[in-house]
């Protein structure tokens, strides 16, 4: 999508809104001043009858003997307090119905109110992100129901999670991933627009490319990749080698770094995790899923951007104890679940309880006396023994780092660009395979 049609897009929806606004304001007005003019002549009334029934009243005086004529005057004086009385219950009506109207139009009002202040926040985040010069606009494809459908029709469903099905198909001439949520699913569209705002507007080659979307079906489309996950991997090591493992490490540093740098606003992942590392043709490593990522603020109160919520998601075993706790997402979430990942990749093991079998077997609680300590040969009874020729130091090093950044405590796990990155850089034979 241009960026000319972007700014298009974004001139009719703000007029679209502001005209909607004026038709509600017309409208309004228009019914205050019906139901005003209709009051009017509802007092007029009464104040006639009020008149005639004081007429009536002093006529009596007239007479101090009770008459055929008192009679006649009472039965008059009765009509017009009748008439009175029904004029006030219809001025009673009339109020309710003043009121009713006042408060739906008010309710219109106000949702449109919020309709264009929404639109407003969403216009000038895109042009926010547009005036940003550390990334540019990606090229990205609106697709249609019909596009969507034809293409899906006859694809074959390569995975399915949370979120619904993805399709291996051709799209265009293109093999493409199609994701398509569930029916009838509360998070579809969310997650969808989560998805759109964050890779929408972003490359990286670890990062998973969206090729489009179409807004109708909550569809997204991505370039398709065809190795598997590391999830897969890990279950048959016997060709997954050592230097393999230490290049997807730094890939999904790269990656996650990268997010976490965005400007004008960082982005949290938030469900790190093997199933959510794929592989392209070349063997590339890229990280998907950003159904539950979040743009992360800045405030006043803290240094470090955050983002809060009353219902913390994410996988277990892989969500920050913390942000569990308090709602809080930081860049430090993504760094505990990056540390279980460092740890199934030396052990190739499930990630339940992981840490803490590592922690008992190694029987050390000062992880940096394990670099040099005597204990690395007790590294051998739980790493992966489809190793071959491992080295041990750097495996040691490695399992350091990922019960570092899966400490339960975010104030003690490390920095990812300053302590992370730099030792994944300095393992040896890390060079030969970048």
């Amino acid at each position: 999508m241009g960026e000319e049609t972007i700014l298009a897009q974004e001139a009719h929806l703000r007029e679209q809104a502001q005209k909607e606004l004026a038709i509600a304001h017309i409208n309004m007005e228009s019914s205050l001043k019906l139901l005003k003019k209709k009051n009017e002549a509802t007092m007029e009334k009464l104040k006639k009858l009020s008149d005639k029934l004081k007429e009536v009243e002093e006529s009596r005086t007239y007479f101090p003997l009770v008459r055929k004529e008192d009679g006649k005057a009472f039965r008059e004086a009765f009509n017009v307090l009748s008439e009175m009385q029904n004029l006030l219950n219809a001025k009673e009506k009339d109020h309710q119905e003043i009121l009713k109207s006042y408060h739906k139009v008010s309710c219109a009002h106000a949702k449109l109110y919020h309709k264009v202040l929404d639109e407003n926040k969403l216009i000038n985040k895109l042009t926010e992100d547009r005036s940003s010069t550390s990334y540019g606009m990606v090229k990205f494809t609106e697709f249609t129901c019909l596009e969507i459908e034809a293409a899906t029709k006859d694809s074959v469903c390569v995975g399915m999670g949370g979120y619904g099905k993805v399709y291996q198909a051709l799209l265009g001439g293109t093999t493409v991933a199609i994701k398509i949520p569930k029916e009838g699913s509360n998070q579809g569209g969310r997650e969808f627009n989560q998805e759109v705002e964050v890779l929408g507007r972003i490359q990286h080659q670890n990062l998973v490319t969206l090729i489009g979307a179409c807004p109708e079906l909550y569809a997204l489309v991505y370039e398709f990749l065809p190795n598997g996950s590391l999830e897969d991997r890990l279950k048959d090591t016997k060709t997954f080698s050592w230097k393999e493992r230490i290049k997807i490490a730094a890939s999904i540093c790269s990656a996650l770094l990268f997010l976490h740098n965005m400007k004008p606003n960082p982005v949290a992942h938030g469900d790190l995790k093997p199933s959510n590392i794929l592989f392209d043709s070349n063997n590339v490593c890229k990280l998907s899923d950003f159904g539950i990522s979040r743009v992360l603020r800045y405030t006043n109160d803290t240094i470090t951007p955050k983002h809060e919520t009353m219902e913390p998601r994410g996988t277990y075993c892989y969500i920050d104890p913390e942000f569990l706790q308090t709602g809080t997402l930081t860049p430090q979430s993504d760094v505990f679940a990056f540390g279980i990942v460092l740890l199934q990749l030396v052990t190739a093991k499930a990630p339940m309880g992981l840490r803490n079998t590592i922690l008992n077997a190694l029987d050390c609680k000062n992880l940096e006396a394990l670099r040099t300590s005597s204990k690395n040969k007790t590294l051998e009874n739980f790493m992966d023994t489809n190793f071959v020729d491992p080295p041990i130091d750097d495996i040691m090093k490695i399992t350091c780092l990922g019960l570092q950044c899966s400490d339960p405590l975010r104030k003690n796990r490390p920095d990812l660009e300053t302590e992370v990155w730099s030792e994944i850089m300095s393992i040896n034979g890390f060079a030969s395979v970048s």
